[in-house]
């Protein structure tokens, strides 16, 4: 059921050819691995993916939260090597102008990641903002549908894209529930905070595109098991069951109503449907009956 809510994205991503479920199982994984005590594997599953795309990155503070120091010490060494790697077979000039440019692609100062809106099917909250508070960016594919309600400079893009940053990171707190360097409160609780902390990374990272919202099926993993669940213990949440169905149309909407796909774009459907989802997903918490550790598994 959580694979149909996420069938877009999964087309997405076998259509372009995206490493976008490679970066997902890295996650899940090198998380995995670091609750089973196995910090060099989990140190090379995210170093590597890590090196590929900046995304995983997010787990980082998260395995410090969590006490997995020796994972978390262990990841920029299995990075270092993995991007020193080349230089067996490349120039030392070579790689250094490998390594220049790829730094101003990343370069989080440069107003193109600020604005992000060279292209209408952004997701990232940088692309929200500028969608509707700004008319400096603007990709020559936006349609001429009106959607600015303020007029931000970028300076006030990018103080108020931190700040929503910094926003989405407390969040997290809520999610986590416990004090500092203390481990989750079970499995149930881990698959709940992994969840939102992986739903964070659409919205973090510029330059996202609709195949990013696969990055959203733990999230939705767990919202189904939620319903299964009650479901099964003679409850039934029509509500939820009701926002789920919201939920599902809208991370299909391309599919669903492509013709309409400017428009989706243009009013950031899929960027508020990731919000909407942190909400419900705030909205259903663990149950206190499985607070004993368990593997990830």
């Amino acid at each position: 059921l959580a694979i149909l809510f996420c069938f877009q994205a999964i087309r997405d991503n076998l259509n372009a050819g995206q490493t976008t479920p490679l970066l997902l199982w890295a996650c899940v994984e090198g998380l995995h691995q670091a609750r089973s005590g196995r910090a060099w594997i989990a140190a090379l599953i995210l170093g590597l993916a890590i090196d590929a795309k900046l995304l995983p990155l997010i787990l980082l503070p998260y395995f410090l939260y969590r006490r997995y120091f020796k994972a978390a010490a262990l990841v920029p060494l299995f990075i270092a090597i993995s991007m020193a790697s080349p230089l067996l077979v490349l120039k030392t000039d070579h790689m250094t102008g490998l390594l220049s440019g790829r730094w101003s692609l990343l370069n989080p100062a440069d107003p193109r990641h600020i604005l992000d809106e060279e292209e209408p099917a952004f997701l990232s909250l940088g692309s929200s903002l500028s969608a509707f508070l700004s008319t400096e960016g603007g990709s020559p594919n936006t349609i001429s549908a009106p959607r600015n309600i303020a007029d931000l400079s970028v300076g006030r893009i990018a103080m108020l894209l931190l700040v929503l940053r910094g926003i989405l990171a407390l969040g997290t707190l809520w999610f986590l529930r416990t004090a500092p360097f203390k481990p989750a409160r079970g499995s149930e609780h881990s698959c709940w905070e992994l969840g939102y902390i992986l739903l964070c990374v659409p919205l973090m990272f510029p330059h996202q595109k609709p195949y990013a919202l696969l990055f959203a099926l733990p999230a939705l993993l767990w919202l189904v098991h939620r319903v299964l669940d009650r479901w099964w213990n003679g409850i039934r949440p029509t509500h939820l069951i009701a926002m789920l169905v919201i939920a599902f149309v809208t991370f299909n909407s391309l599919f669903l109503m492509g013709e309409f796909a400017s428009y989706i774009h243009h009013y950031k459907v899929l960027s508020l449907a990731l919000i909407g989802l942190m909400v419900l997903l705030a909205w259903t918490p663990p149950t206190d009956r499985a607070i004993t550790a368990a593997p990830l598994r």
